[in-house]
């Protein structure tokens, strides 16, 4: 579902350079999560599983992951799902404002869909696009609607 970017595609240094203007980023998976941290931008969400394309993270990624997020809130979430318990815990963290962390027994990376949606508007969500980059989508009020469409048809699926 998120073979295309829902954003621009971000690579290099342009990843950085764009994180550091933004004002509030939520950073879906580990990779992505990571790279911020590395560059000391913490952000206001991190949903993380310690596994980077179905590979057990690497221990420098999960290092910084564990050494920044020392309670993350938990949730299970099974590949090519989102489950309840992560669409409430990913909500919860975004209304709440404080810097969160969730971790995700499972796979993350539908969990980009809600971390949209529940998003103050006009934050920043950051999530990998294997082998190519990092995508930026801002959480505009059209792109909400586009992500709530798209839960809509995997609702009916």
């Amino acid at each position: 579902m998120l073979k295309k970017p829902l954003g621009k595609l971000l690579r290099g240094s342009t990843i950085i350079e764009f994180a550091r203007r933004q004002k509030t980023i939520a950073a879906v998976g580990d990779a992505t999560a990571a790279l911020l941290l590395k560059h000391k931008i913490m952000p206001n969400l991190a949903v993380f599983d310690f596994h980077i394309q179905r590979k057990k993270a690497a221990k420098k990624a999960i290092s910084l992951l564990k050494g920044n997020f020392k309670t993350p809130m938990r949730v299970k979430n099974t590949a090519g799902t989102i489950s309840a318990e992560a669409l409430r815990a990913i909500k919860a963290a975004l209304e709440k404002g404080k810097k969160r962390a969730i971790l995700v027994k499972g796979e993350e990376d539908l969990l980009t869909l809600p971390a949209i949606l529940f998003a103050k508007k006009n934050s920043c969500v950051l999530y990998g696009q294997p082998k190519k980059g990092v995508v930026a989508v801002k959480a505009t009020i059209s792109m909400k609607k586009k992500i709530r469409k798209m839960l809509r048809q995997m609702r009916k699926t």
